[in-house]
């Protein structure tokens, strides 16, 4: 994959967008691309720029496509999906993986993500808890570690410790 990044380093198109970020400019605007192109041209920019990217899409299924095309340049791990569909199915159901996949988003952004961000056009009309907030009341529990600090959090918020009856 990196020998298809290397190629593209000769696109004019490419080098005009790489050179601008590197001045300064944050939004690009790139359009009329296939799907795979898209995900390509992506990739080679990631690689050139070194630097986390966020991609905003029209809604979620090009999001989610997007997505799907990115995994074959990018590990699970680099690359972020962050959608709000647009329908009311997810309050209906008990298991949603979007709600999942914004968690996990949230909880990467917290820990300094340095991959790609594919967000929605709904995605920016919602408001959310500041990520300071977010990363200063998150409970990370882990298997085998001690749970005092969760015990310490949830009694500031409110809760009391009893002991079992």
């Amino acid at each position: 994959m990196d020998s298809l990044a290397t190629i593209l380093e000769k696109n004019k198109t490419l080098k005009d967008v790489v050179r601008s970020v590197e001045k300064g400019v944050k939004e690009q605007f790139i359009y009329g691309l296939t799907r795979s192109s898209k995900a390509i041209y992506i990739f080679a920019l990631y690689k050139f720029l070194k630097r986390p990217l966020v991609v905003l899409v029209q809604n979620l299924t090009e999001a989610q496509k997007l997505f799907f095309s990115l995994n074959c340049f990018f590990s699970k791990d680099d690359i972020l999906l962050f959608a709000l569909d647009e329908l009311f199915v997810e309050e209906l159901t008990y298991f949603d993986p979007m709600y999942v996949e914004r968690l996990r988003v949230r909880s990467s952004l917290v820990e300094g993500f340095k991959g790609v961000l594919i967000l929605t056009c709904s995605s920016l009309k919602k408001s959310f808890l500041p990520l300071q907030s977010y990363k200063e009341n998150i409970l990370l529990l882990e298997e085998g570690k001690e749970v005092l600090s969760l015990q310490q959090k949830l009694e500031n918020i409110g809760y009391k410790f009893k002991d079992l009856v």
